[in-house]
């Protein structure tokens, strides 16, 4: 199932056919249920796509990644080279299709921590190059990362240090139903 955003034209409620002022742009975010394709006899091909959407602010999990090795740029500053499946059942976090970028950004807050550790270590830092091809991803951490034999997932930090390009997917709501960014919104859901 492939995941689509489109912007509709949506006529409000009480505006009348006749006031086209009283349309709005919005966006939805929507799965592709199914295309049918097909041509009438002196017509351009048409094409029919049944959409699921909806109008609550949906989004994904962050994104992660499983580090597979790691090599010291200098000071905090590492090359981790990683995998896009989880380690314990070798799930995709995301579609295969994806590359890193399509999901991380220099510049991103990310948070590195030990997988399947009762009290894990965890360590911030800041994405300063990805390179798609390896796949890998260069962190600046604010502090010495300890290396040790565990497995280490590197994830999005919490939500009050996001970046912006960061805040399109779900972080957790605070008691309040609001997210701790730095401007404060409301929380969005996980996709069905």
């Amino acid at each position: 199932m492939r995941t689509l955003r489109i912007s509709l034209v949506a006529v409000l409620l009480a505006a009348s056919a006749s006031n086209p002022a009283a349309a709005s742009i919005v966006t939805l975010v929507g799965a592709v249920l199914g295309i049918r394709e097909y041509s009438d006899p002196g017509h351009a091909k048409r094409a029919e796509k049944k959409l699921l959407m909806s109008e609550q602010d949906i989004a994904g999990y962050t994104p992660s990644v499983c580090v597979v090795s790691r090599a010291l740029v200098s000071g905090n500053e590492w090359t981790i080279t990683v995998a896009t499946t989880s380690p314990a059942d070798s799930v995709a976090f995301f579609q295969t299709s994806d590359v890193l970028t399509d999901h991380f950004t220099v510049g991103d807050e990310v948070r590195i921590y030990e997988w399947n550790i009762a009290a894990p270590t965890e360590l911030a830092g800041s994405v300063t190059a990805i390179n798609d091809a390896t796949p890998s991803i260069t962190v600046l951490f604010d502090s010495a990362w300890t290396l040790g034999s565990n497995t280490w997932i590197v994830q999005y930090d919490v939500a009050s240090q996001a970046e912006a390009s960061q805040q399109e997917y779900v972080y957790l709501g605070q008691d309040d139903a609001e997210i701790g960014f730095s401007t404060v919104r409301a929380a969005r859901v996980f996709a069905p």
